[in-house]
């Protein structure tokens, strides 16, 4: 319905009309503008419960409408001021917690971030095969047998592999933690 409609509507059921205020409290329009109030004061709320809310305040203040101004601004006014009347009776505080603070596990934490730093570090400056063998091991924690089973070398070639890697990331990693005690 168009907005001339509805106030007519309106016109009629304040002389008491019952068909043309059941017209106006079922109107889509009426309905959609009083559930986007809802919606938009009170998010947290169902909106269904706040339109029949409106329309029980509707149908007791349609007698003090004053007929030359609009109804849709009239019922707007009510949607309103019944979201404002809900917001009063529910105590709404803002509650933040901060999550619990343990210097020693930040402490930590930061020292596995620079250790996990210096090993990948040393990692990139491995050759591509060690790199993926070791940084599937230490990194992704993937299980040794399955990086074997992944790696299509022999199986004497792939222990005599696995353990160049691991010398070759320990000097590397020596050598960084060296050279960071001399820094």
């Amino acid at each position: 319905m168009d907005n001339a409609q509805i106030q007519e509507l309106a016109r009629k059921a304040k002389g008491g009309d019952a068909q043309a205020l059941e017209g106006l409290l079922t109107d889509a329009s009426v309905r959609a503008m009083i559930v986007a109030v809802a919606r938009k004061m009170l998010p947290d709320t169902d909106p269904e419960d706040m339109y029949q809310e409106v329309r029980m305040k509707l149908y007791q203040a349609l007698p003090n409408w004053q007929e030359q101004g609009s109804i849709l601004h009239y019922i707007r006014r009510i949607a309103h001021n019944t979201c404002v009347n809900e917001l009063r009776k529910t105590p709404h505080r803002f509650v933040y917690t901060l999550p619990e603070y343990d210097p020693a596990a930040e402490a930590a934490r930061i020292e596995k971030q620079g250790k996990m730093a210096l090993l990948e570090a040393a990692l990139q400056e491995m050759d591509a095969p060690c790199r993926e063998m070791l940084t599937h091991f230490l990194i992704e924690h993937v299980p040794k047998n399955e990086i074997k089973a992944r790696v299509p070398w022999k199986k004497t070639a792939f222990h005599q592999k696995w353990a160049r890697c691991c010398e070759i990331l320990t000097r590397k990693i020596r050598r960084m933690m060296q050279k960071l005690r001399t820094d």
